[in-house]
């Protein structure tokens, strides 16, 4: 190396005298195709993985918690703070329960899943989406499984899917159930927006997934997306958060997580005003039905014993004796007087002498056959006077008294049967009353003790309906402790993949990518390209420097012969006059 001393920079006297920076600014310009080509390429990417990557959202929302410490404060107890813990810990844990996640997807009816196949990305169709299916299974096997459907036409739709290894598929009616050997089935086509146009929807690829309870609760309850954490001890709040592809989906969940929580909650207030509601529920159906046959009973002993009222029984039975003795009495007066009529006519006696007395409470007929027979006795006697008994006037006339008394006899006859007969009548009635009589008391014990069952188990019925109205009110009075700070919003923006960053990333590693080409092109680079680098790395004198020529000379190799005042024709000219000056001793020439 030679001795000399060589003029450094300041970012030499840095970097070191080994730092080219003239080498570094070649090396810089020649790669700068690479750095624009790296920049780029690295920009284009982090673009490319934000298009092709599915975003993440995630919403949030806070609940406060109300401890219900009244032991500690009957106690005068002071772990205020360890009872805190405990209660949170176990309110979180019961946020992240099969009983809170199923109310949840019931609630939200997450039984089908609906997606749309692009040409890269498979897409969840949560909210706008062109058809609504509602499915009942029969073959539990179904169950998420991958069910084609394919839009027809505006009438029809396709259902395609892999049954043990081999495909089935039917074609059904938009808006009409169907029965298929697998499930019940209906779907009604949605025209929302210009999209879902029957052009467009049957050139698209759709498939829904029939989610089983428990695959819904499985995927609620993911780690990666449900967090459940303490975010404040000391103000007793949790957060409830919930991450999914579906910005709106994700606030759905949170907001009904945290709603059915608080009815939980208040459901286990009252619980036990709900089960005593419930066993009053039970007590006033049953006691409504023995109310009901005890009701029954009472119309059935009534109808039985032809009883309106039986309190007053006992009167209407003594006005009937009444009644009917009086009936009896004159029927058996009338007898009385139809012997009379026949013992006095079987004595041969005229009916003109017969007395009006007897026969005065007689039948309505009795006054005017004793009238007719009494005028054609006095008007055969007028006859007997002019004629004899042979004349055949008196024969008539005697013909025609004669039938008037068959029809009387035939008549007094019939009426003392008719009579007969109702004394039998009215004698049967009185032995009869005189039996309900004698019965009245039993009857009357038996009705007043159907009477008082019914009552009593009216008044148990009262009783029942006003205290299920008081426990009704005192469930109507439980509110929660918990309190709902902050509802979830839809979230605008994605949590992953982090749009800025990921772009200044992409910019960011092209840069570092080329500094780190620059720098390594830098480093390998073994040409010699100025004096400086011959003066570094060896001893020899250097006596000129001639520049490169880089065009085609057409008559002479000699620079100096085609271009005499350019910089090579210069430095040819450098180099002769530098020669000039070398020494003519032996050995080497500095």
């Amino acid at each position: 190396m030679s001795d000399k001393a060589i003029i450094l920079n300041p970012v030499q006297r840095v970097l070191g005298e080994d730092f080219n920076p003239i080498l570094l600014a070649q090396v810089t310009r020649k790669s700068l195709i690479w750095v624009f080509l790296l920049i780029v390429v690295c920009t284009t990417s982090s673009f490319l993985f934000l298009r092709y990557t599915v975003p993440i959202y995630e919403a949030k929302s806070t609940i406060m918690i109300k401890p219900e410490n009244s032991r500690a404060e009957v106690l005068d107890i002071n772990n205020n703070f360890l009872q805190r813990s405990d209660n949170i810990a176990s309110e979180i844990k019961l946020i992240q329960s099969n009983i809170i996640l199923d109310r949840v997807a019931k609630r939200l009816n997450l039984d089908v899943s609906y997606y749309e196949v692009g040409e890269i990305m498979t897409d969840e169709l949560y909210q706008q989406r062109p058809f609504t299916i509602d499915i009942e299974l029969i073959d539990s096997s179904i169950y998420d499984r991958k069910l084609k459907i394919r839009i027809v036409d505006e009438l029809h739709y396709e259902i395609a899917m892999m049954v043990n290894g081999a495909e089935y598929r039917e074609t059904f009616e938009f808006n009409r159930p169907f029965k298929t050997p697998f499930f019940y089935i209906d779907v009604v086509l949605n025209f929302k927006n210009e999209d879902n146009t029957i052009e467009n929807l049957s050139t698209r690829d759709f498939y829904f997934v029939i989610n089983s309870p428990k695959m819904v609760v499985r995927q609620l309850a993911r780690t990666d997306k449900l967090q459940v954490i303490v975010a404040d001890p000391v103000s007793n709040t949790i957060r409830i958060a919930y991450k999914d592809p579906k910005a709106a989906k994700t606030a759905d969940i949170v907001n009904t997580i945290a709603r059915e929580y608080t009815k939980y909650d208040i459901e286990r207030k009252t619980e036990s005003e709900s089960l005593i509601i419930d066993f009053v529920d039970q007590q006033l159906d049953k006691v409504r039905s023995d109310l009901d046959q005890t009701e029954d009973m009472i119309k059935i002993f009534k109808r039985t014993n032809l009883m309106v009222n039986p309190e007053t029984q006992e009167e209407d039975i003594q006005q009937k004796f009444e009644s009917l003795e009086g009936r009896l009495v004159n029927l058996e007066l009338e007898q009385k007087s139809i012997a009379l009529v026949e013992e006095y006519l079987e004595e041969g006696l005229e009916f003109a002498n017969l007395p009006l007395t007897l026969v005065s409470f007689s039948g309505t007929q009795f006054p005017a056959f004793i009238n007719k027979i009494r005028t054609a006795e006095e008007e055969m006697k007028k006859v007997l006077f002019r004629v004899t008994k042979d004349n055949p006037s008196y024969i008539a006339k005697e013909e025609a008294l004669s039938r008037l008394k068959d029809e009387f006899f035939n008549y007094l006859k019939g009426y003392k049967q008719s009579l007969y007969h109702n004394k039998q009548f009215v004698e049967s009635e009185l032995e009869k009353n005189h039996s309900q009589f004698i019965g009245l008391p039993e009857k009357e014990a038996e009705y007043v003790k159907l009477r008082r069952l019914y009552d009593i188990q009216e008044k148990f019925y009262l009783l029942l309906l006003d205290k299920r109205s008081e426990f009704a009110i005192t469930k109507a009075g439980y509110t929660t402790n918990n309190v709902v700070l902050n509802r979830a919003e839809t979230p605008s923006a994605p949590i992953y993949p982090p749009t800025n960053l990921i772009k200044m990333g992409g910019m960011l590693l092209g840069i570092v990518l080329s500094l780190i080409l620059v720098i390594s092109r830098y480093l390998m680079h073994n040409n010699i390209l100025s004096v400086t680098d011959l003066n570094r790395h060896c001893d020899a004198s250097i006596i000129g420097v001639i520049p490169k020529y880089n065009k085609v000379m057409q008559i002479s190799e000699l620079v100096v012969d085609e271009s005499p005042k350019s910089l090579i024709s210069e430095a040819f000219r450098s180099i002769r006059a530098n020669m000039q000056f070398l020494s003519n001793e032996p050995g080497p020439k500095k």
